[in-house]
């Protein structure tokens, strides 16, 4: 594999899919979802754009699908580069309504996952130069937004999480960029009566993504906040 490859979870859609077709104009992307039917889309997509893709299907959070990522990036790709953690999950409710469930998906899909499979990648990542990882976290990491305790708690714990790592990986040549979006048009909303209007787009995400990745090797874009210019929804 001559081009530098990618691997992006959650990247069926919105902001991961956005940022494949972006990337793909200079990286092999690996893309990671439960959703064959988009990522087979997707991937053709980008092979009609003139770039390179493939896929793995499959729950990011079940048993023994980490492990069988890192031996099939390692078995077709032969190298990793950026490791972009995009997988997640979005609900809200009120102090006491928390559903179980829910709260453990998140969790798992927001600190567990990115910690472990970033644990199981570090070979790949550290033997070809070193390489980048991307953390998509929110702004509501750092802002208070009622409804959003589970959530907001989950991506304030991936990003200090991300910021250690990131010390902790500088002698080794990698990277560590964190994203914070704002409101962004994407499926996580739903029905809901929102006004997307007023929202960022996936590719304004997407863009973000790819320059803390393509920045000079000499730079680290610690943290990368995008929200919608009309201010905060």
């Amino acid at each position: 594999m001559n081009k530098p490859v990618a691997l992006i979870t959650g990247a069926s859609a919105g902001i991961g899919a956005a940022t494949a077709r972006l990337l793909a104009a200079t990286h092999h992307i690996f893309l990671v979802a439960r959703r064959e039917e988009r990522l087979a889309e997707l991937v053709q997509a980008i092979q009609a754009e003139g770039g390179t893709a493939e896929y793995y299907a499959g729950d990011i959070a079940a048993d023994g699908t980490l492990d069988t990522i890192v031996e099939q990036c390692q078995l077709r790709c032969g190298r990793l580069d950026v490791l972009i953690h995009n997988a997640g999950f979005f609900n809200t409710g009120a102090v006491g309504a928390y559903e179980e469930d829910q709260l453990r998906r998140m969790w798992e899909l927001h600190v567990h996952v990115p910690m472990m499979l970033t644990q199981k990648m570090l070979p790949l990542l550290q033997s070809d130069n070193g390489g980048t990882i991307v953390a998509i976290s929110s702004i509501a990491a750092q802002s208070t937004f009622t409804g959003c305790g589970p959530y907001s708690a989950s991506k304030a714990a991936l990003e200090r999480w991300a910021c250690i790592t990131r010390e902790e990986l500088r002698e080794a040549n990698i990277r560590v960029s964190l994203v914070a979006p704002g409101a962004t048009s994407t499926e996580i909303w739903g029905d809901a009566d929102v006004n997307r209007t007023r929202m960022c787009s996936a590719e304004d995400v997407a863009q973000a993504i790819c320059y803390s990745i393509q920045a000079p090797a000499a730079a680290s874009v610690d943290t990368i906040t995008i929200t919608p210019s009309c201010g905060p929804l």
